[in-house]
């Protein structure tokens, strides 16, 4: 009985603790998001330092934001960046389109450890 107590207690927790997906108006630049993200207290979270990570022609926007894990150089350019909430318990991902820099923003996910 005890034992499961504390698991739900643990459970509880976790789930008070899980963060909201953002959601952000359609055709928001990415610059914007990434400013709204920073206020609410979301911090990019790299993966990799490797250059190689974007195809090319988009190195500079990966060193640019250390959070992009990945950007393609075919189709709309799609990129993918990472966010990590305050307490690091949930981790988010912002997908973007488009050529020109900021990209758009397409779509928010979540990782790992969202409320929905």
């Amino acid at each position: 009985m005890r034992l499961v107590l504390v698991a739900l207690l643990a459970m509880t927790s976790s789930a008070f603790s899980a963060e909201r997906v953002p959601t952000f108006p359609k055709r928001t630049s990415y610059e914007e998001a990434r400013e709204s993200l920073i206020a609410l207290g979301w911090q990019p979270a790299p993966t990799s330092a490797n250059p190689n990570r974007c195809s090319p022609g988009f190195e500079e926007r990966c060193k640019s934001y250390p959070e992009a894990t990945a950007c393609s150089g075919t189709g709309l350019a799609r990129c993918t960046f990472l966010w990590r909430s305050k307490s690091g318990e949930t981790l988010i991902e912002v997908g973007t389109f488009g050529e020109e820099d900021p990209p758009m923003v397409e779509r928010v996910r979540c990782r790992v450890g969202c409320r929905r």
